[in-house]
């Protein structure tokens, strides 16, 4: 079950239909969770509108919003695991704030962000990046990478 609200802001990412007439925040996170295609919410609870999305990327801070992820509950495994040299998953890419110094810390980092489900480190620049997205393989020996799904 999805578990997250957080009030002030919503995730920017893909919308399905607004659904209107939606209670409450619980209400919401509900509907996406029930709704396999959906991996996170935004509510106005003025207006009573749910948003369910498909993608999830970037906080945006929105004193009108509530919101909340459940790709921790749908998608992940428990514990990231996978390293891969020589290449990354394609997909949307953060950058993690800060100097990051191995592979290792950055499937950790990304472990405990409940929306990273992929990660990319570039050793030479101690660079780490959180994905929400992932598609394919990029072969790149720059790089090493895992999926946390």
């Amino acid at each position: 079950m999805c578990t997250e609200i957080i009030v002030g802001s919503y995730y920017a990412g893909d919308r399905m239909q607004e659904i209107g007439n939606i209670p409450t925040s619980q209400d919401c996170m509900n509907k996406c969770y029930q709704d396999e295609r959906c991996f996170a919410w935004s509510f106005l609870p003025n207006l009573k509108l749910c948003y369910p999305q498909f993608s999830v990327r970037e906080q945006v801070k929105d004193a009108n919003y509530m919101s909340g992820s459940c790709i921790d509950v749908k998608l992940k495994v428990p514990v990231c695991t996978e390293i891969k040299s020589g290449g990354y998953y394609a997909g949307d890419r953060q950058q993690v704030t800060g100097s990051v110094s191995t592979p290792q810390d950055c499937m950790t980092k990304c472990d405990q962000n409940n929306n990273c489900i992929a990660w990319t480190h570039l050793s030479s620049a101690q660079i780490c990046w959180h994905q929400t997205l992932v598609t394919a393989w990029v072969n790149d020996v720059s790089y090493t990478g895992g999926s946390c799904l």
